[in-house]
């Protein structure tokens, strides 16, 4: 989880952030909870006037928050587009302030072993397979980036009866490993990702199989976000780490978590 506590820095040295840094606190999504983590240990050294702090919520609750006024903080991350622009409509946003940090990819999974051989979309159809899981399309960015798959494969119709929703995004490796699915399109990075939103671990490793990766024509290149929340209380500072979080030094971060880095170029903007 991103550091949090009064003066922190590496090797629990160094002085409270009150008397030589300014605190800038990050929403950071679940499937980017570990990210995050490696990132804020760098930037104790890269930043060290800034206290880079973190709440780690579910997408959607952590969007319908910031929605509703409940949450507050300096930068806004996603994984997708569907949060931003739901933030974008609602006037939450710094206007040009949304940036690309990483790039990932769809795959399709199951359970470990994978029970039912299923190799591609086209074997979702097999009458054995009873139940595919996503979470819910209109309200988050894996949700909608998979119905989307699925219509373009010409699926859906046929899928619709099977597919079950989990509450959030983060339960759909739960759904595999309990057998309440028998397979699901995930995020790539989602089965490299530990961290859960009630602390409880995700399984023993190697419980959910990446079976396939979904054919990259099917959907557009997805981008991992970050953009600067209207009434941060430091702003100079804000926007000095969102320039941190699409840099070069922190693209290291990134890749090991299993994100590919922005094509032709660092930190493309893609505000609409």
């Amino acid at each position: 989880m991103l550091c949090s506590t009064p003066g922190c820095r590496r090797g629990g040295e160094g002085a409270s952030p009150g008397e030589r840094s300014v605190r800038v606190h990050v929403l950071v999504p679940c499937g980017l909870a570990s990210v995050f983590a490696r990132i804020t240990v760098e930037a104790q050294e890269d930043l060290p006037d800034v206290h880079l702090t973190g709440d780690i919520v579910p997408v959607v609750a952590m969007t319908d928050r910031v929605l509703n006024g409940s949450l507050h903080a300096d930068l806004f991350t996603s994984l997708g587009y569907k949060e931003i622009e739901r933030l974008q409509r609602a006037g939450k946003l710094v206007r040009g302030s949304v940036r690309n940090m990483a790039r990932f990819e769809l795959c399709l999974a199951t359970a470990a072993g994978n029970p039912l051989g299923v190799k591609d979309l086209h074997d979702l159809l097999k009458p054995e397979v009873k139940h595919v899981t996503m979470p819910p399309p209109h309200e988050n960015s894996v949700g909608c980036y998979t119905r989307d798959v699925l219509k373009k494969a010409g699926l859906w119709e046929a899928l619709d009866p099977k597919i079950v929703y989990p509450a959030s995004s983060a339960q759909v490796p739960k759904y595999l490993r309990k057998g309440w699915a028998d397979a699901a399109v995930v995020y790539d990075t989602c089965l490299i990702e530990t961290y859960t939103p009630t602390g409880e671990p995700k399984g023993a490793k190697g419980a959910v199989e990446k079976v396939a990766m979904i054919d990259p024509a099917l959907y557009p290149t997805m981008y991992a976000p970050a953009a600067l929340l209207k009434g941060s209380k430091h702003p100079r500072a804000a926007r000095r780490v969102l320039d941190y979080l699409v840099s070069d030094a922190v693209a290291d971060c990134f890749r090991q978590h299993g994100f590919k880095p922005l094509a032709p170029s660092r930190g493309g903007a893609r505000d609409r």
